[in-house]
């Protein structure tokens, strides 16, 4: 009989290490990381922090208003020159690109998020499901994490923000963790699902209604597509075109070209060039084109060569 006692204790042990992995496991799924505690701040450092976060915001709209005027006189000169030879092309825009970097610390972001949030009424989208969101930066990492209230633990999301090499934005999804403990992207396949479900269903009327005026600035139809269209390349982990809107003067939202993202520390940089005439015609040509990520042409190839087989 040696050899059962040898394999109870062979399976003794096994219940002992499944029980101590367990356990392992628990505490890291309800434990908080090292770089979540702190993001928290006192209420005089939040609304600090939402105020620099404005004035770096305000900078963008003095610089995108100014990018307009120069544009709209650059057009009205070339319009109202009598002496420009009819063979000439026109000018569609200020001869000069510029650019234009601007940096947000982790405060700032989380600071200006929750006004904003408490001002859109974020909260009502989300609440149900989510509560203490935070953005954290963290080794060269942009980290979007919250509590999700069926799971009962904090969850993070954790992106490689980068222009790659073609000019394209790359918002690369690195890892999953539940509290400190790594998970599977699978877990959230339901999630994921019904996310893109709902974006999916919005995005051809937004396509449909998206429109960009004579002095350029987008109306909110071409910018909640520009940005649903955004959301299902990141779904899809694949790259989008590197397209922000920035607020200029009377509520108009401008479209700018994305440059560069760098995190350095708990700051984010951003440099962003403005969009000349011709580069605004092929974005709403771009926003209006029906979608088809990576998802949907792989369905495509894939009933493609079942019915040539």
């Amino acid at each position: 009989m040696k050899w059962l006692k040898s394999l109870l204790r062979i399976v003794a042990l096994l219940v002992v290490l499944i029980a101590i992995g367990a356990g392992v496991g628990w505490y890291l799924l309800r434990g908080r990381p090292s770089w979540y505690d702190g993001v928290a701040a006192d209420p005089a450092a939040r609304q600090a922090a939402a105020v620099r976060a404005e004035n770096e915001l305000k900078r963008t709209i003095d610089w995108a208003a100014s990018q307009q005027a120069e544009e709209r006189a650059a057009l009205y000169a070339a319009r109202s020159s009598a002496t420009t030879p009819a063979t000439s092309a026109p000018t569609t825009g200020p001869t000069t690109r510029h650019s234009l970097t601007v940096t947000f610390s982790e405060q700032e972001l989380n600071a200006a998020f929750e006004k904003w949030e408490t001002a859109y009424d974020w909260r009502d989208a989300y609440g149900d499901y989510i509560s203490n969101p935070r953005i954290v930066l963290h080794e060269g990492r942009l980290i979007v994490a919250g509590d999700v209230k069926d799971m009962g633990t904090l969850i993070s999301l954790h992106f490689h923000p980068r222009v790659d090499e073609k000019g394209r934005l790359l918002l690369e999804l690195e890892r999953i963790l539940g509290g400190r403990l790594p998970l599977p992207e699978s877990a959230f396949d339901g999630y994921r699902g019904r996310l893109e479900q709902k974006v999916r269903a919005s995005l051809p009327g937004l396509q449909g209604g998206a429109k960009f005026k004579p002095d350029g600035s987008a109306n909110e139809k071409a910018v909640a597509a520009c940005f649903a269209e955004l959301l299902l390349h990141v779904l899809e982990r694949e790259a989008a075109e590197p397209v922000l809107f920035l607020p200029a003067n009377q509520g108009a939202c401008v479209p700018v070209k994305l440059t560069d993202v760098a995190i350095d520390g708990k700051s984010i940089a951003l440099t962003v060039q403005l969009m000349n005439a011709e580069e605004r015609a092929a974005l709403l040509k771009q926003i209006r084109k029906p979608f088809a990520g990576a998802a949907a042409r792989g369905a495509s190839s894939a009933a493609g060569a079942d019915s040539r087989s």
